[in-house]
């Protein structure tokens, strides 16, 4: 809060000690909704666990252990089985990622539409202060209907598990926090709070409504039986990281800690690499003036049946489109 004057933080300060309780890292769970997974098939589907070295196995012991304690998970009797494995988390630790691939084919598709980032932009407006909050682990907040606790059943080298809250991976697990958020923020969404899956971002005018806002916003949280990730808060800024953009009183503008991976990629060798560097350019197409133009050559070579061939006229598309994302426009925010 050093960026604050010290009576504004002593009132950001205040606002944090009554709400204890959701800025808090142990795990809440939401009052407003049990999830029932919906199947097309109810063959049970059954995989075998995948093997791991020893090291592996330990580290994977000691995250079971943890949702075990926090009641995320529990033994499982369950006719389903999906395969658990581990990856590299980028503070060099890992995190548990589950196989979900044969039973989201068989869960129902709900569609809710998911935000839109980028049209929130045009309801910032003259917002001058701006708050970040971070759900713990939210899809974990969300509990499970009984009787849907056995098709999340997973299994590892030694046991057999499911989950009493909503697992990461599961299909339709964005829509069911977009249906929760939007049941605790619809009237309030677009007017002074907006929240992308588990980030909620809230701004205001001036730093008396903020205080406002912020309350309200904590307040509807603690209804909801929901908990803030206190580490990631980040109060009252004038400008603010948010979703691979920065966000200020000047406008919206691509967050420059964000371009290395498109700056540092290298000209693609097959049509996959192709795609994964349209998409990463895509996500900040509105601030890339012709892009269609620009990016034409490349989405040549997408094309089913294109032959792949990389010759200057891709290499200079390729290369307008990074310079163009490392020399971005700040846009505006409409008033």
């Amino acid at each position: 809060l050093g960026h604050l004057i010290v009576e504004q933080a002593e009132a950001i300060r205040d606002i944090c000690c009554r709400f204890p309780d959701v800025l808090t890292p142990k795990l809440g769970v939401t009052k407003l909704l049990e999830y029932e997974i919906r199947l097309t098939d109810t063959r049970p589907v059954r995989s075998h666990p995948y093997k791991l070295a020893p090291p592996k196995m330990e580290t994977l012991r000691s995250i079971i252990n943890e949702l075990l304690e926090n009641g995320v998970i529990e033994p499982s009797c369950s006719g389903y089985a999906s395969p658990a494995f581990l990856v590299p988390k980028p503070n060099g630790k890992s995190r548990m990622v589950l196989d979900y691939r044969k039973l989201n084919s068989q869960i129902e598709i709900d569609s809710v539409p998911l935000p839109d980032l980028h049209s929130a932009f045009d309801w910032f407006g003259k917002a001058k202060f701006f708050s970040i909050f971070d759900l713990n682990q939210a899809y974990h907040q969300i509990p499970l209907k009984p009787e849907s606790r056995p098709l999340t059943a997973f299994c590892v080298p030694w046991n057999l598990y499911q989950f009493t809250r909503v697992p990461m991976g599961l299909a339709v697990g964005a829509q069911t926090l977009t249906r929760l958020l939007d049941s605790i923020f619809h009237d309030v969404k677009f007017k002074f709070v907006f929240n992308y899956l588990d980030d909620l971002l809230v701004y205001s005018e001036s730093f008396e409504e903020h205080l406002t806002h912020l309350e309200e916003v904590l307040f509807r949280l603690r209804g909801a039986g929901l908990t803030v990730n206190p580490e990631k808060v980040s109060f009252a800024q004038s400008e603010i990281s948010f979703l691979g953009h920065l966000i200020s009183t000047r406008g919206v503008c691509i967050d420059p800690a964000r371009t290395q991976a498109i700056r540092d990629f290298p000209p693609p060798k097959d049509a996959k690499g192709v795609a994964r560097f349209v998409g990463m350019i895509n996500f900040y197409r509105r601030f890339i003036p012709n892009i269609a133009e620009l990016a034409a050559p490349l989405n040549l070579l997408r094309k089913k049946g294109a032959k792949f061939e990389w010759g200057e006229t891709q290499q200079t598309s390729f290369q307008l489109l990074k310079e163009a994302v490392m020399q971005p426009p700040v846009l505006a925010m409409p008033e």
